[in-house]
């Protein structure tokens, strides 16, 4: 096999795996190579599975066979530590082997931070290791990724109704993350939900700056929506796609006119892949408890308020 390769490996949920396939995909798009898809964490990792299979995009997936073709391996074996261990000594020289010399394993520095130098021209097959959530890797080919990423079914019964609903009325897409970032202790303290009075901030500069609106609350606890929730406007509530068709709710959320997302990759996705259809977009100000900069991750057109 002649040709070089970028291999991404996926990981986490749906929105986590769409930046995954972005960033391989740009960066396979800029070193003239082919993108290959590493899905192996799920054989281990039950609580996710690869999810991109209802999207057209490039799906090929990197097997053991290519491994053998290209002399690649993602594991370190005891000899290539003791190698490596030796030449940073500066003890005897060690011959490199095929893998050390046409396979670069590269893994991301820094959470939400675009590596630039990661599109220096390699005559090298790369394998990309992390989350790579930077909308700067999805500007070098936004128009290709977002047609990659229709789905391949047409929408049907409720979620066309919901489709056509948008065409007549102008509605905006709220999404409330409450889940693990409720009842995981650790997801809590790394994220944490935003509050209730984020979303009345948000729907409020949302009325002011467009009227009467309607509002598509999306969710992972809807009950808990629909007994806490009072925005200014007519409200709906999208409860009626399982987990399963999550890839559903991204493409309702892309066909809405405004979008208040949460600390979350997936509706970060649904108003990304809106593109111009998307007025407003409105994004909590902490992505994460920990302050960290995300103006890597937030688009700067994206208006940000406190959460």
């Amino acid at each position: 096999m002649s040709e070089r390769v970028v291999i991404v490996e996926l990981l986490g949920g749906l929105g986590n795996q769409l930046f995954q396939y972005a960033a391989g995909r740009a960066l396979a798009a800029s070193n003239d190579a082919q993108l290959y898809l590493d899905k192996d964490a799920f054989v281990h990792y039950k609580l996710r599975q690869y999810e991109l299979g209802c999207y057209q995009i490039h799906e090929n997936f990197w097997t053991p066979e290519h491994q053998q073709l290209f002399g690649f391996s993602k594991t370190r074996t005891f000899k290539g530590i003791v190698a490596r261990l030796r030449r940073k000594l500066k003890k005897i020289p060690v011959l490199r082997s095929f893998a050390e010399v046409n396979t670069v394993i590269i893994s991301e520095r820094s959470d939400f931070q675009f590596q630039e130098d990661l599109f220096n021209k390699t005559k090298k097959n790369i394998y990309l290791r992390g989350y790579w959530q930077s909308y700067k890797y999805l500007d070098k080919i936004a128009s290709e990724l977002r047609n990659e990423l229709s789905i391949k079914t047409e929408p049907a019964g409720k979620n066309q109704e919901f489709i056509n609903r948008t065409r007549q009325e102008f509605v905006v897409a709220v999404h409330i993350r409450r889940g693990d970032y409720i009842s995981n202790p650790n997801a809590a303290q790394v994220h944490g939900s935003c509050s209730i009075d984020y979303y009345y901030r948000a729907a409020e500069i949302m009325a002011k700056e467009f009227g009467t609106i309607t509002f598509a609350i999306f969710s992972d606890d809807i009950f808990w929506c629909r007994e806490n929730l009072n925005l200014p406007g007519k409200m709906i509530f999208v409860d009626h796609n399982p987990p399963s068709a999550a890839f559903e709710d991204i493409r309702l959320m892309q066909n809405c006119r405004g979008h208040i997302i949460a600390n979350s990759t997936f509706s970060w996705w649904g108003a990304w892949l809106a593109g111009d259809r998307s007025e407003r977009v409105i994004a909590p100000l902490a992505w994460i408890r920990e302050p960290k900069s995300t103006d890597d991750l937030i688009p700067s057109h994206w208006l940000r308020i406190p959460n």
